[in-house]
């Protein structure tokens, strides 16, 4: 579809997700849905946010392997900046000589969901905007060429990114229909976009063509496509690094035996690990994570023992209103019995 750049309607893009860690894989699906929705569907794509979740859906999610948002925080920034140095610039013709301006950033505080945060994003006030400038570090001009400098920024079409597997509910009726309804109802003002993946693709978009041709869904609440980005995995690259760091005895035990450990396969060198995980998460990233490691997990045994004695509060309480009530009820109980038992004396002695 070809239309004119000054009609093309302005977008920012919101990606939700924990970033434990972060990865290429994150940004190229930031990059692969701007090119298509500029291509395919008249948007001008301004920017982009990756939105980290709370630490307390991570720490309920992952256990001892959750990192504190602002570890996430610091990695996520490290990899994007990292992937527009290594990846757009060896994509660089000799003509072109300059590199593409960094559009991605991290969300400067972690939130719930992507739809949330965009309300956060674009519903503040200037003054509040130069405060977020500065915790950011990025230069006034990259952040103002993006948001604070347009006058019309509430007329940005807000874009959330998720992937198929989140798209369906657990009863497999899709979720598009929802946002419809919540859409008619003007409940919902923002567009999104469903990107396929292995496993869910073929499921998703056989629904999705069926209710596009029936007029079910609408492509300005929500769009699905297929793209071919990246299929790297958090998991994989929490797995590399716990190992080696289990290895030099740096690291806590995980719950859940690794079957990479189990087959005893998985090489434990300084060498495997760099070799391995710089081209899926950025050489920056990889150093912040080996230097920073013990903190991390400082953190995050602190929180643990604090949610343990605050279990232990809660426990001890209960058992303790349990006793009162058991307390009560023994005694309301020998009363009762006491009251009944003159009563049966009262009785025998009127017929003596």
């Amino acid at each position: 579809m070809t239309t004119s750049k000054t009609s093309a309607q302005q977008a920012v893009l919101l990606l939700g997700g924990s970033f434990n860690p972060p990865h290429f894989g994150h940004v190229e699906t930031l990059t692969a849905s701007r090119n298509f929705l500029e291509k395919e569907h008249n948007f001008k794509i301004v920017g982009a946010y990756c939105v980290l979740t709370t630490d307390a859906y991570v720490q309920n999610k992952l256990k001892k392997e959750a990192l504190q948002f602002s570890h996430r925080y610091q990695l996520c920034e490290a990899t994007i900046n990292d992937y527009f140095k290594t990846e757009v610039q060896a994509k660089e013709t000799n003509e072109s000589k300059e590199s593409e301006k960094v559009w991605i950033f991290s969300s400067h505080a972690p939130c719930g969901s992507a739809a949330h945060y965009h309300n956060r994003v674009f519903e503040v006030t200037n003054v509040l905007g130069n405060i977020l400038l500065k915790k950011r570090k990025r230069s006034k001009q990259t952040f103002t060429e993006i948001f604070w400098s347009n006058q019309q920024h509430k007329n940005i079409t807000r874009i959330v990114v998720m992937g198929a597997d989140k798209v369906l509910n657990k009863n497999g009726t899709p979720k598009w229909k929802q946002y419809m309804e919540s859409a008619s109802k003007g409940n919902r003002d923002y567009l999104t976009l469903c990107i396929g993946r292995k496993g869910f693709s073929d499921t998703v978009l056989d629904k999705y063509n069926q209710d596009v041709k029936q007029g079910v869904v609408s492509n300005k609440v929500f769009i699905y496509t297929d793209l071919n980005v990246r299929d790297v995995s958090s998991t994989q690259i929490r797995e590399v690094l716990w190992t080696y760091f289990q290895s030099k005895k740096q690291a806590p035990d995980i719950a859940d035996e690794k079957k990479s450990t189990e087959n005893g396969s998985l090489p434990i060198t300084q060498e495997y690990v760099q070799a391995t995980l710089v081209p899926l998460m950025g050489l920056t990233a990889l150093n912040y994570w080996m230097k920073s490691h013990k903190e991390m997990w400082h953190y995050l045994n602190f929180f643990i023992r604090i949610s343990l004695k605050s279990m232990k509060k809660v426990i001890t309480q209960k058992k303790k209103k349990n006793l009162i009530k058991k307390e009560k009820m023994f005694v309301f109980r020998s009363n009762v019995y006491l009251i009944d038992r003159n009563n049966t004396i009262k009785e025998r002695e009127k017929h003596l």
